[in-house]
């Protein structure tokens, strides 16, 4: 199993270098296509609510402003784009096409972003979506919780720069569910091909050091091998400890799945996944 086609939403914002970096690097073992995608916003969508007796020429203008606005952003991507695969070495094309090398398209479309992702989503197996800085990126998450629930695809998170490496040391967050299950069975491809592993099982007391032999004796059906780490959080939040945990583990891909319970019920156990997506320390391989 291999992933030979990576989308990633570029918006020619500061984000897009990390963005092309990390989904550089996660073609790179596989010699897969990366697909840049920049959505143009449709002003009819985008526009805000006009009181009454706004004028048709009026309206036109902001528009036409939003559409140019729209225009300044994607050769703003484009650029990006261009840089991040000389700097890799990727070999660009007109459209998706494989080689014995990473190659790479640019695609734009207009609508909103997270139905035209969803809709790219559909023909392939990754998904790399813009870093999201901090807990105020409201629409920014909701977009990325509907593409976890509604895709089924794997989605990478950057980290907040550029990064060079992606997948050498891999830590998994586990805690027992099937959406960290599905996650770690959808990272296959990179476990099999990382020089390490670690296990974060990050638990309130107690710490039960059984819990682990049925996914030891799984990993190891499949020739691999790791580390575990049971880790009390103590009084700190359980996002805080995995990505702590990660850090010292010198992972440069932290493996989990996506809310697991329902978003009631992530709310009351502190967040994990908001947490750690609004903190991107690392590259975050997710699925729902």
């Amino acid at each position: 199993m291999s992933f030979v086609k990576i989308v990633a939403n570029v918006s020619g914002g500061a984000r897009d270098g990390a963005l092309l970096s990390t989904a550089f690097a996660a073609a790179a073992p596989f010699k897969a296509h990366v697909q840049a995608l920049f959505v143009h916003p449709s002003p009819t969508d985008e526009m805000p609510y006009f009181p009454e007796g706004m004028t048709a020429q009026l309206l036109q203008e902001m528009a036409d402003k939003m559409n140019a606005e729209s225009k300044i952003d994607a050769a703003n991507a484009r650029s990006a784009w261009t840089a991040a695969a000389a700097d890799f070495g990727a070999t660009i094309t007109a459209r998706p096409e494989k080689r014995d090398a990473v190659t790479t398209s640019f695609s734009e479309v207009q609508g909103r972003l997270g139905q035209e992702l969803a809709e790219a989503s559909k023909y392939a197996d990754l998904v790399v979506f813009s870093p999201i800085l901090g807990y105020g990126e409201a629409e920014l998450s909701d977009v990325l919780e509907k593409l976890l629930a509604k895709t089924e695809r794997p989605i990478v998170l950057p980290a907040r720069t550029p990064i060079t490496q992606f997948g050498r040391k891999v830590a998994i967050a586990w805690d027992g569910s099937f959406s960290a299950s599905h996650a770690l069975n959808m990272a296959m491809p990179y476990l099999a091909r990382a020089e390490g592993i670690d296990l974060l099982c990050i638990q309130r007391t107690p710490l039960d050091p059984d819990m682990l032999k049925e996914l030891r004796d799984d990993l190891g059906l499949r020739g691999l091998t790791f580390t575990a780490h049971l880790i009390d959080p103590g009084k700190r939040p359980i996002g805080d400890a995995l990505l702590e945990a990660a850090a010292d583990c010198k992972a440069d891909l932290l493996i989990m799945g996506g809310y697991g319970h329902s978003r009631v019920r992530e709310a009351l156990f502190g967040g994990v996944t908001q947490h750690v997506i609004s903190h991107p320390r690392l590259p975050v391989f997710m699925v729902h």
